[in-house]
């Protein structure tokens, strides 16, 4: 009942992964799946935080941001972490990763997911009225 209920089918095979669903035999989607499922898992980024122009609109006496800005402000930063490693702190506000823009939590989750296990990408923030870029590495 659960495969029907998730592919809408009455036939086999049903194959789930995850939020994956594969009816019948699909050998480009099972690989995929398949190389999302093995090799060395990345490591968590490890940043606790919210919507920048959120956050900053009720809490104006903790920071300013310029005017327009988006991004995720940095509440906490997990020890030991990747982002922790990388020199992120809290109170930065994270800008952009790996070259492409971060204007919200959702994005920066999503920017985050396509980083490989091992990549070394750069991250841009905004810390102390003044832009900065720097390395951090998604290994162990």
């Amino acid at each position: 009942m659960e495969m029907i209920r998730r592919s809408r089918q009455h036939g086999v095979p049903v194959i789930a992964a995850g939020e994956d669903v594969i009816v019948g035999f699909d050998q480009p989607r099972l690989a995929r799946i398949a190389e999302q499922h093995n090799g060395p898992k990345r490591p968590p980024f490890g940043v606790f935080g919210a919507n920048a122009a959120e956050y900053a609109s009720k809490h104006s006496d903790q920071i300013t941001l310029p005017p327009g800005m988006k991004g995720v402000y940095v509440g906490k930063v997990r020890e030991g972490s990747v982002a922790a490693r990388g020199g992120i702190k809290p109170g930065d506000v994270i800008t952009g990763i790996a070259g492409k823009r971060v204007t919200d939590l959702s994005g920066l989750d999503r920017l985050i997911k396509s980083v490989r296990a091992g990549e070394d990408v750069t991250v841009g923030l905004y810390r102390d009225g003044a832009y900065e870029t720097i390395p951090v590495k998604f290994s162990d």
